[in-house]
């Protein structure tokens, strides 16, 4: 169990809370937006690079076959205002950017994201290649400063969303999202979302825990971030990767698994815990999606679909939908 030394009526106050409320439910949890400090955001554009890891190369694909499609169906305004949730490098987005150029629509591209090392390479990728594109990036925890998002409220808004990071959110959170940001657009306005489609569990455990081991890195630096910034002291050396699909709920997992009993203090947060051997901590799900899932999503959250883009081996899609 876990061991508080915090007053209960102070917890909800600590800038750690969702850390700490996760870390002591069962099983213990280590929420996924942690990946993402400087050194996760560097790991992850590896994980990108990888062969294995098959979702970046095949977005890629699909925005360079068809960004012209995408802005026909948004219907070529004069003025966009882009805004792409959780941004990262933005090497994909500049199929999108370079197209919307070449349209003549002027674009005011504004990522988000949680890491500011992420968004300054960004900011630097993109000046080299689009020197006279307007870029207003934020620094920004969307699921705690949703209310934040950069939209436009009197220009045509297209909100990227890519990456199948939505998939990273439960169902039921998946939806909460997106009714969200339904009624945060206005009518008329896009969203273009990245899902990973199911597919042959092989493949997808060759993604989540490839032979180089960046996957691996990229799990245990959870444990590096939490000895970092709140003094916890999580041997790695105690704990193994754990990447596993589910067929029969569409999701992949990624564990932290304790391989012997241990106790761990985490001392800027007042906090011990104990983890018995082969006790598991879990850092992400993954979703997968059939198309009567998204056909689904799309209908219980008040969207429109408007058309869908896959690769040329069907294992990835971007859906563009409005709001009516």
């Amino acid at each position: 169990m876990a061991v508080f030394r915090y007053p209960l009526s102070t917890l909800e106050k600590h800038p750690h809370y969702d850390l700490m409320q996760a870390l002591d439910e069962r099983p213990r949890r280590i929420p996924s937006k942690y990946f993402y400090d400087d050194r996760g955001s560097r790991l992850f554009e590896r994980i990108t690079d990888l062969e294995e890891y098959y979702p970046t190369a095949c977005e890629s694909e699909i925005l360079h076959r068809h960004a012209r499609d995408i802005l026909t169906d948004c219907g070529v305004p004069k003025y966009l205002n882009l805004v792409e949730l959780g941004a990262g490098d933005g090497r994909k987005t500049l199929h999108l950017l370079k197209a919307a150029r070449d349209k003549g629509v002027a674009v005011n591209y504004r990522p988000v994201d949680i890491s500011a090392q992420a968004l300054d390479d960004l900011q630097a990728r993109l000046h080299e290649s689009l020197p006279d594109l307007r870029i207003e990036p934020a620094v920004m925890d969307i699921e705690r400063e949703f209310e934040k998002l950069p939209i436009d409220p009197k220009e045509r808004n297209l909100v990227l969303y890519l990456g199948s990071s939505l998939g990273n959110f439960t169902p039921d959170e998946q939806r909460v999202f997106l009714d969200s940001l339904c009624e945060k657009l206005h009518s008329g306005d896009r969203l273009l979302l990245g899902l990973d489609l199911k597919k042959d569990p092989a493949v997808l455990q060759k993604a989540y825990d490839d032979s180089k081991g960046v996957t691996r890195a990229f799990n245990m630096n959870l444990l590096e971030r939490l000895n970092r910034e709140v003094h916890a002291d999580f041997n790695p050396n105690r704990f193994k990767h754990v990447a596993v699909y589910n067929p029969s709920t569409g999701a992949m997992e990624s564990w932290l698994l304790s391989l012997e009993e241990q106790s761990v203090h985490l001392r800027n947060l007042n906090m011990s815990l104990h983890l018995d051997a082969f006790e598991a901590i879990h850092t992400e799900t993954s979703w997968k999606f059939s198309p009567r899932d998204i056909k689904a999503l799309a209908h219980t959250t008040g969207f429109t679909r408007l058309a869908s883009f896959t690769d040329y081996r069907g294992y990835f899609c971007d859906e563009l939908w409005t709001c009516p």
